[in-house]
């Protein structure tokens, strides 16, 4: 994947959490990957040096301050275990979301409903 790739994944997560995650648990941690592919490109210390890696970081974080403000404050995860972007679940979503989570974590967010645009 490229960078510009990467944050376009990222930035459509963000988008989609900030709105209300319609999808279910499973397609959630599928989409959340995204945000692991990232770390792993920020963390290489090869691509550190590279001119681009700035501005690739500073879209990162403007992404990362965005989904910060969309996550619940319950954990679900261990966060000495995962990282940041896996231990707190989005604050609101949808029907299927709310449920796995609550079923799976015992955690319950807020539930939104979305209608088909005319």
């Amino acid at each position: 994947m490229s960078s510009e790739s990467l944050i376009l994944g990222w930035e459509d997560h963000v988008d989609e959490c900030e709105s209300g995650y319609m999808d279910c648990i499973e397609e959630y941690d599928n989409d959340i990957y995204v945000r692991s592919a990232i770390s792993r490109v920020l963390s290489d210390e090869q691509l550190a040096g590279m001119p681009e890696m700035a501005a690739f970081r500073e879209k990162v974080e403007a992404l990362d301050q965005r989904f910060r403000e969309c996550l619940s404050d319950q954990p679900i995860l261990p966060a000495d275990k995962y990282p940041w972007w896996r231990v707190y679940p989005p604050r609101i979503g949808g029907e299927d979301l709310a449920a796995d989570i609550l079923r799976k974590y015992g955690v319950r967010i807020e539930v939104v409903r979305k209608y088909p645009r005319k």
